[in-house]
């Protein structure tokens, strides 16, 4: 899903609709980067239909938020990147989206910030908890998505 790309000036082209740009300086003063971006679309990209940046130092997420069943493809973000750089730990603590044997309907996908790139944590569905996981950097990505049939009552997590 994530392709990391370390060159300065170096043109890069996507080939899918979706590109998340991560810039990671620690907390030195630093004199700022430029970044440069055109846009031609791609007609069958997925949007986002939820973008939660979580930057608290500890925090919980109830999704969909305020209850009921989430929606058919859906194609949510939860970005976890804490003001304070630290060490973060997420937890599940409820699981309700719908079951296939790879999760290759609906699922839950954990990604920590690791070497400077995502790196796969979990893929999970049904009603199995993810494990627990440790951020080193304080920084992550949880993503959801569903397909076009089945839905459930979502899921809960919390980081500290």
């Amino acid at each position: 899903m994530f392709e990391h790309r370390t060159s300065i000036g170096e043109d890069y082209f996507l080939t899918s609709g979706f590109a998340l740009v991560t810039l990671n300086v620690g907390n030195a003063p630093s004199r700022g980067f430029r970044l440069e971006f055109y846009s031609s679309m791609f007609p069958d990209s997925q949007d986002l239909t939820s973008l939660q940046p979580l930057n608290t130092n500890i925090g919980n997420i109830s999704y969909p938020v305020g209850g009921g069943n989430y929606r058919l493809n859906e194609n949510a973000l939860f970005v976890i990147n804490p003001i304070v750089p630290a060490q973060r730990t997420v937890m599940f603590t409820r699981m309700d989206v719908e079951y296939g044997s790879v999760c290759q309907y609906d699922a839950v996908t954990i990604y920590n910030w690791f070497n400077n790139q995502y790196v796969q944590v979990a893929k999970v569905c049904g009603t199995s908890l993810p494990p627990l996981t440790t951020f080193e950097s304080g920084v992550g990505l949880i993503t959801f998505q569903s397909d076009s049939s089945v839905v459930g009552t979502g899921f809960d997590f919390e980081w500290v």
